[in-house]
């Protein structure tokens, strides 16, 4: 589990579902993959690619994930993701 105590870190993935735990509940969070491999993110521990409500984000692209409140979200895969859970309404990572 990554705590992040800013609305802005990043997450190192090491291939298992990873919680992170934003400082506040938010309506959603934007995910930069910064690895060279695709990153899934939904809102349980569960994720898997193409399951309902689960987000694939392709190296080097960023995607908006619904949080609905949540404090939490799930990451899975290699390499490193940023997340910033402010209110953008266009990926922060252009």
């Amino acid at each position: 589990m990554v705590r992040l105590t800013r609305s802005t870190g990043t997450v190192t993935l090491s291939g298992a579902a990873e919680k992170v735990v934003l400082p506040a509940s938010y309506g959603w969070v934007w995910v930069k993959n910064m690895s060279d491999s695709e990153i899934i993110a939904g809102l349980a521990a569960n994720i898997s690619k193409g399951s309902d409500g689960v987000m694939t984000i392709s190296e080097g692209e960023c995607g908006r994930v619904q949080t609905d409140g949540f404090n939490a979200v799930y990451l899975k895969g290699t390499g490193s993701g940023m997340v910033v859970a402010e209110k953008y309404s266009e990926c922060p990572f252009k």
